[in-house]
């Protein structure tokens, strides 16, 4: 890949990592607080969009550096970094991670006087961190291929090598 070439795919990177600050931040995840016996909390989703807000901030300073990689090596070892920062920002929000609210609000109920109060959800049941998951997501996927694509093109020569010709 051409330093041209680096540099646009870094850029995009960069501009991926800013998205998904933005998206892990805004809508991020539910802003009630569940009582407990020992005070509020708030929800598992907001700890969820917290991290991967930080993973991607992390990851936008990484891209930044990335611009200074000439060689071969370090533009392999940064392209596995970023494939697995994205590996982990998409696992965070996932039933195996950190998680987010059920889909129902039935993992969010509290007894409220002898009916059930659901927490997390606005606006005739959509919840913010049901929608951010799946941007999240998205922009992990798009993260891993580029990291895919930098790491199978890491060579700066590349481009200018001289192709085998058949025949000749």
């Amino acid at each position: 890949m051409s330093a041209t070439a680096y540099r646009i795919t870094t850029a995009v990177l960069l501009l991926l990592m800013l998205v998904g600050v933005g998206v892990s931040i805004y809508p991020g995840g539910c802003d009630a607080l569940i009582p407990t016996e020992t005070g509020a909390v708030p929800m598992r989703c907001h700890w969820s969009f917290l991290a991967t807000s930080v993973l991607f901030g992390v990851g936008a300073l990484g891209s930044l550096g990335q611009f200074t990689l000439t060689t071969k090596e370090g533009r392999r070892v940064a392209a596995v970094a970023f494939l697995l920062l994205a590996a982990t920002a998409g696992f965070l929000p996932s039933p195996l991670g950190i998680g987010i609210c059920s889909s129902d609000g039935g993992a969010q109920s509290l007894a409220d006087g002898g009916e059930m109060m659901t927490l997390c959800m606005v606006d005739g049941g959509s919840m913010d961190c049901q929608i951010t998951a799946p941007l999240i997501w998205g922009v992990c996927a798009l993260v891993a291929l580029i990291a895919i694509i930098q790491w199978a093109k890491a060579d700066p020569d590349g481009a200018v090598k001289p192709r085998f010709q058949d025949g000749a």
